[in-house]
């Protein structure tokens, strides 16, 4: 929180996206002859009964299905900064839409609303009502809330070579968590202050205090803190110089923003920099002076870069911060700690070994002594046996262990057939949904955490 305006930490965090974030493809059925429309709904065009001004015809990532929800469900959402024209958000190109509903199930059934049966499709095919991310929301955990943020600007969390602050001031969108909202307290300054945080000064010094990324990507990794405590000037200082500002705002908003080295050759980005200097007591020959500084900071960014892949030295994260980056980016999925905490449970100690399992697990079925016996072995003279009370227990042990390698750790496992049983299936799909990006993104960063860090450890 600043005099000028508030900072709010994150756009929304679903917690679930392939759920909550839709496509409209209304415009498809537009497109549809008659043929193709009864064949794809089954009904003549003229015959059916949906008002495609009302309700809309939207794929879900969750299913890759199609499903008619009423529309008023639905609000656009700005997601990443190719969805931007110039420095406003075009809202004509957003690609999805998140769900806003916090009616109770029972109201939505009262109502015939559409929307329940995409819904019911989440709990019964998906287990999403489970989800630790989902499980806390109020009423129902499908409820995002109702008194939602909506910032009057968006700031990224990363910047490069480009940095542009976005105007929401009318479109007034929802933002991905991806992104910061900043709304302004006394509206007389915010075209002021637009300005002001598209100006090089505050780049710099975002880019100065910020975390520098390296390797695949070179940019500044924008931490919320820095945000908030990096210093503005008053925008009551510029007052005078309303009708200078305003000539400069239709005119950056006018083209496209350029990368650094580009925008610094900018006459309107110029006068506005020289009018923030001037306001500070500096000449305009200090403007010189940032524009080098500002430059050669991106460039040693960059060109260490360059260095760091030619000598194949790039920088790993730490345990640590590969734990905080893939909970930060896959907040979807579900950790397997937190899946057993309302388990009891019991520990196993897992041998780094080949593991034999018992023919029970082929088929699933119990047996008599209610013993299953896992066998971890390299050879005859090397052989350790632990032991299961039901076979839910024993597969999901092998998910485990096949799948996220959970080999050499202390390992805990709930004693409740049906508790292993729930778990194995939400393990299952989040590993099929997002197993394969995980892993690039622990390559990517050179870590030696492998999946684990994610599935099983706190």
């Amino acid at each position: 929180s600043k005099d000028w305006g508030t900072l709010h930490k994150y756009g929304i965090k679903t917690g679930a996206n392939s759920f909550f974030l839709v496509i409209d493809e209304t415009s498809k059925i537009k497109e549809m002859t008659d043929a193709e429309y009864l064949l794809l709904f089954g009904v003549n065009r003229a015959k059916h009964i949906v008002n495609w001004e009302r309700q809309r015809w939207y794929f879900s990532e969750m299913n890759n299905n199609h499903y008619i929800i009423e529309q008023k469900y639905f609000k656009p959402l700005f997601k990443t900064q190719r969805e931007a024209d110039k420095l406003d958000i075009n809202t004509t190109i957003l690609k999805y839409h998140v769900l806003i509903c916090n009616e109770s199930k029972a109201s939505l059934r009262n109502n015939k609303s559409r929307v329940l049966k995409y819904i019911e499709d989440a709990e019964k095919d998906f287990d999403f009502h489970k989800r630790p991310s989902c499980s806390g929301n109020q009423p129902e955990w499908y409820c995002l809330g109702r008194d939602l943020f909506v910032g009057d600007f968006v700031f990224p969390s990363k910047i490069g070579e480009k940095f542009r602050l976005i105007d929401n001031r009318n479109p007034q969108v929802f933002i991905d968590k991806v992104n910061y909202n900043i709304k302004v307290k006394d509206e007389k300054y915010s075209d002021i202050l637009f300005l002001i945080l598209n100006g090089m000064l505050f780049r710099y010094f975002i880019d100065l205090f910020s975390r520098q990324l390296t390797g695949s990507q070179t940019l500044s990794d924008v931490d919320v803190n820095v945000v908030e405590k990096t210093l503005v000037i008053s925008p009551s200082l510029l007052i005078d110089k309303q009708k200078e500002l305003q000539a400069i705002l239709k005119s950056l908003k006018s083209r496209e923003q350029g990368t650094i080295y580009q925008e610094v050759k900018q006459e309107d980005r110029r006068k506005l920099d020289t009018i923030v200097f001037e306001a500070l007591g500096l000449e305009a020959i200090d403007v010189d002076i940032l524009y080098k500084e500002a430059c050669k900071f991106v460039k040693d960014r960059s060109e260490k870069s360059d260095s760091v892949v030619t000598t194949k030295v790039k920088q790993k994260l730490n345990y640590e911060q590969t734990l905080k980056l893939i909970r930060d980016r896959f907040d979807e999925i579900n950790t397997y700690s937190n899946l057993i905490k309302n388990s009891k449970i019991k520990i196993y100690t897992i041998p780094n070994l080949p593991a034999i399992y018992p023919l029970e697990t082929k088929t699933g079925s119990s047996n008599l002594f209610a013993s299953y016996p896992v066998y971890f072995t390299k050879d005859q003279n090397k052989k350790i046996s632990l032991s299961f009370s039901n076979i839910q227990q024993v597969m999901l042990l092998r998910f485990l262990l096949e799948e996220i390698d959970a080999k050499g750790i202390q390992l805990s496992i709930p004693e409740s057939e049906k508790d292993c049983q729930q778990i194995l299936q939400i393990v299952q799909r989040d590993f099929r949904n997002s197993i394969m990006q995980l892993r690039s993104v622990l390559k990517s960063v050179r870590s030696s955490a492998n999946t684990i860090s994610h599935y099983i450890i706190v």
